[in-house]
């Protein structure tokens, strides 16, 4: 079995012809590719092996952060991370070079507190239902001089965990997908830490770019079955209804830390979300992914374990950060980090 696992949601699919030439591309510069070797990927659909060498995927990463003094602290480590690692195929949503493969932003809810929607996934405001711009003009007047940084995307909404800013960052990824070839957009907490050669891995590995995906759905899996169940009737049938009929009573989701949809699935998710409100728990981990189990389409679930994650969580203290920035410093210098040699990928 490959490095994480995919399991097709539904029936009438097919194993595709392994995609050996997707292992031996090159990044969009046209140098050699940085993985050599690895296991073919499986597509989980029917479609024809390419006769020429596909492009690595291109990734954008929504940081989710907010305006506050905790948070600045967050955002200075992943930038702290990303000016060590000085690599072209990492950069800002606003500096997007030919050859990036990982495109990062700091996703924060920056609308007026008591005009501004906690959603948006089109160009209206649901509370007033008038014509509302998604994203705040900068400069802001702010006590935290680095929102006016051009790695941060003010949304505007008001700021809220669980309440629609997943939705209205997918919303904002749909627009910015489309303009630059992007294939997968991926929500991940301030509290993770990347880990970014090991993300160019498993990319390579496990996500193609277009048009060889198809509804991919990626994350650390969790089971709603440990939560509390409704002792209302018609409560339980509103929530579990759609699992009870399509999916056997099995009702899964992906963990808020870090998860990722392909393209075709982020467009799906951002027209299904003003029709979710019946399903949604208030937990945003789990009503993104209501939202995307409701396609009428087979999914192609990718679980990540852990010795696969490009990622650790959480990462708050600062016995636990130092120790990252030491071992990504070795990595970078070459150094001996605990006995062996980190690889730079």
């Amino acid at each position: 079995m490959q490095s994480s696992s995919s399991i097709m949601m539904g029936e009438g699919s097919a194993l595709a012809e392994s995609l050996s030439s997707f292992h031996q591309g090159k990044p969009r510069n046209g140098t050699d590719s940085v993985v050599t070797s690895s296991p073919p990927i499986v597509i989980t659909e029917r479609q024809q092996t390419p006769t020429t060498q596909l492009r690595p995927s291109r990734t954008l990463m929504g940081i989710f952060s907010s305006a506050d003094s905790s948070s600045v602290l967050m955002r200075n480590r992943h930038r702290t991370l990303i000016g060590l690692w000085n690599d072209t195929r990492l950069c800002s949503w606003t500096k997007i070079t030919e050859d990036c493969q990982l495109v990062y932003a700091f996703i924060i809810g920056a609308g007026d507190a008591a005009s501004a929607p906690t959603q948006l996934v089109n160009e209206t405001n649901g509370k007033t239902n008038e014509k509302w711009p998604l994203l705040v003009e900068k400069p802001i007047v702010t006590e935290f001089p680095d929102l006016n940084e051009d790695d941060t995307v003010l949304l505007n909404i008001r700021e809220n965990m669980n309440d629609g800013k997943s939705e209205s960052f997918f919303y904002f990824a749909s627009t910015l997908m489309e303009q630059h070839d992007i294939d997968y957009a991926m929500k991940f907490d301030a509290d993770a830490s990347l880990l970014f050669h090991k993300f160019l891995v498993f990319a390579k590995k496990e996500l193609p770019p277009a048009p060889y995906y198809k509804r991919i759905l990626a994350g650390i899996l969790r089971d709603k079955d440990r939560w509390k169940t409704p002792q209302d009737p018609a409560v339980y049938q509103q929530k579990e209804g759609y699992w009870i009929q399509e999916y056997d009573k099995v009702h899964v989701y992906l963990a808020g830390q870090c998860y990722l949809l392909s393209r075709d699935l982020v467009e799906f998710v951002v027209q299904e979300a003003p029709r979710s409100s019946a399903y949604q728990e208030g937990h945003e981990d789990h009503d993104l992914s209501a939202m995307a189990f409701h396609s009428p389409k087979p999914l192609t679930l990718l679980i990540i374990p852990k010795k696969h994650r490009f990622w650790e969580h959480p990462v708050k203290g600062k016995p636990r950060w130092l120790g990252i920035l030491k071992r990504e410093t070795a990595r970078m210098k070459g150094e001996i980090y605990k006995g062996k040699k980190l690889r730079i990928h």
